[in-house]
């Protein structure tokens, strides 16, 4: 009795290695492959904003297929305190690793909403520009005096 005791513990013990290897060779596939967004998005991520919240938001616009992944990823890799605030661009294709890159690096927004002050020798122009992350370009929202303008456009 005791001998079959100890083969099925083995056993067991065995095939618990290999589905725990099976796993982690899922998930390092899953953190270094190709992520499954089709067109660039614009992650915008709150001042005060932390990991669960920026992996659900990814999870949810389709730039990642497990959100506990990315945290769990995040966590292993030591930069799960690193998150900066701002807009980041994620182009298709982005891995789980190049996102904690873009959402951890520098901290330099590369996509949102730009406003520009023009001071010129005959008056003050203010120009709203929006970066559209499909075609990488800059589309102006609006353009105003604000001397001339009584109301503010939106």
């Amino acid at each position: 009795m005791w001998k079959n005791l100890a083969s099925n513990v083995l056993t067991l013990f065995i095939v618990g290695l290999v589905a725990a290897a099976a796993a982690a060779g899922w998930a390092q596939r899953e953190w270094v492959g190709a992520g499954p967004l089709e067109t660039a998005i614009c992650l915008q991520v709150p001042q005060g904003g932390n990991m669960s919240g920026v992996a659900r938001d990814l999870e949810e616009s389709g730039a990642i297929r497990s959100g506990s992944l990315f945290r769990v990823g995040s966590n292993y890799s030591g930069k799960q305190g690193d998150l900066k605030a701002g807009s980041f661009l994620i182009e298709p294709g982005y891995s789980m690793e190049d996102i904690l890159s873009a959402v951890t690096g520098d901290g330099r927004s590369t996509c949102g909403t730009r406003v520009a002050y023009i001071i010129g020798v005959n008056g003050l122009d203010v120009r709203v520009r929006e970066l559209d992350p499909q075609t990488q370009d800059f589309v102006i929202t609006a353009e105003f005096d604000p001397k001339e303008t009584e109301e503010l456009p939106e």
